[in-house]
């Protein structure tokens, strides 16, 4: 058993690999490192000639750090293994990352269940929640969900569905940077969603009342689910939000796919409603790794100080 790394040009050389989930396909791991301008590599494990996996990082210089929340970590080779294959494999590529980087962080799909060969090799762990809704089996609405779609009956609500709308994503943007998401990530985020839309793997559900546009959701999709990204607006007062979601459902299920995922639910008051719109909530794992963890540590300390003396004398806002 060996490991192999190779830049993307020439592991799609040596690799035709098609994947139905979106975070696994080439072509967007590829997008990703270059919007965000990062270095990415194939990390391949094989067995004499038979690849078992394939795990791509990207990464700049010394830290393969995560470059936003809003994707999982790509795995595009998975081939059933025997229980010492997967340790050992496994291992392989850990030891190899551990030699590359100094700082690691991984978010992994709600699918991936076993992360005990990081655990073991002294990878922190975090365990959170997300809220996925099955379609083979939707609707599963609440009784306060009804209500609230029979309300949205009589106040004229329509839908509007759009590959790409600039306004929209500015609007998106604005409200994501209220709950903090980085400037950086702001900027890039219209480059990779744009390009996802021209890929017909995004879209954007518009809610519109007679005469304005009261809210938006954003969604990401593949050939088995969809993956909300953000939301905004629709007053629950008049059924707007539970109208948004509903005709996005209705809209995937009619597409054949299987399931949405609905970002997260990590925060009770968010699980709760999600649970009744039908989400069920599933755990999903994210490792870190540091090697100089202390002084990582008192870097993180000094930075925290830092913003907090510089906030007492009104320098910054936040």
């Amino acid at each position: 058993m060996k490991i192999s790394k190779y830049t993307h040009s020439d592991w799609i050389k040596r690799n035709v690999v098609s994947s139905t989930l979106l975070f696994n396909q080439a072509d967007f791991v590829d997008l990703i490192s270059t919007t965000y301008e990062r270095t990415l590599t194939w990390y391949e494990v094989s067995d004499q000639e038979n690849i078992l996996f394939s795990f791509p990082i990207i990464h700049h210089q010394r830290n393969a750090s995560l470059v936003t929340h809003f994707f999982y970590q790509a795995i595009p080779l998975n081939l059933t293994l025997s229980e010492s294959q997967f340790l050992e494999s496994w291992q392989l590529l850990i030891n190899s990352l551990k030699a590359d980087f100094d700082s690691i962080d991984l978010k992994f799909a709600p699918y991936v269940e076993d992360i005990s060969p990081f655990l073991s090799a002294g990878f922190e762990q975090e365990i959170r929640y997300t809220s996925i809704l099955n379609l083979q089996v939707f609707p599963k609405y609440s009784e306060n969900v009804r209500r609230s779609l029979k309300k949205a009956s009589k106040h004229n609500l329509n839908i509007h569905i759009h590959q790409y709308h600039p306004e929209i994503i500015s609007e998106q943007i604005k409200d994501m940077l209220k709950y903090g998401l980085g400037k950086i990530h702001a900027l890039k985020f219209p480059i990779w969603f744009e390009y996802l839309s021209n890929q017909h793997s995004a879209l954007i559900f518009e809610l519109r009342d007679e005469k304005h546009r009261i809210g938006s959701a954003l969604y990401l999709y593949d050939k088995e689910q969809a993956y909300l990204i953000a939301t905004m607006g629709g007053q629950e007062e008049s059924g707007g939000q539970a109208y948004l979601y509903d005709r996005a459902f209705n809209y995937f299920q009619k597409m054949g796919l299987k399931q949405v995922d609905l970002l997260g639910a990590n925060i009770p008051s968010v699980a709760l409603y999600k649970s009744k719109l039908g989400g069920e909530l599933h755990p999903y794992f994210m490792v870190s790794y540091r090697k100089h963890k202390i002084r990582a540590k008192i870097k993180a300390n000094i930075k925290a100080f830092a913003k907090r003396m510089l906030k007492s004398f009104g320098f910054i806002n936040k």
